[in-house]
């Protein structure tokens, strides 16, 4: 089993596949959450899927020291900026320079969470469609 996780010869087969056979049980919402509550990556490797585990969670882990960078860089100027506001005025231009630089690095970070968290969300709805065609019932009695 060498080299599993990358057998996959294009993107859209890493990451879009149809589900190889049908669940035994009702595919679970536990993977949204991992991805929703703890980091990106982590639903994907739930999934089972992990060359999207790895690419979402590396991407997740470089956008979030990528913030962290940014407000530890400008995080003690933006603080004065937001002080100097409330008590005097403050150049626009000197507010945008300093929160910029933040408010990138953190939409680059959201955008990587939303993208994981649609990505966890649609394998999960692919693999409940592929179980309800299939005739999976629930077996709660």
């Amino acid at each position: 089993m060498r080299g599993a996780i990358f057998r996959c010869s294009s993107f859209e087969a890493m990451f879009y596949t149809t589900p190889t056979g049908v669940p035994p049980t009702r595919p679970d919402k536990k993977a949204i959450l991992y991805s929703a509550l703890i980091f990106p990556g982590i639903g994907q490797y739930h999934q089972k899927r992990l060359p999207a585990a790895l690419l979402y969670g590396g991407v997740g882990m470089l956008a979030s020291l990528l913030f962290l960078l940014m407000l530890g860089r400008h995080g003690m100027d933006a603080f004065r900026v937001t002080r100097g506001a409330w008590t005097w005025g403050v150049d626009p231009e000197e507010v945008r320079a300093v929160f910029i630089p933040i408010l990138k690095s953190g939409g680059f970070l959201l955008g990587v969470y939303l993208a994981s968290l649609y990505d966890v969300w649609y394998a999960w709805y692919r693999a409940m469609r592929a179980w309800q065609a299939a005739g999976g019932t629930d077996q709660k009695r």
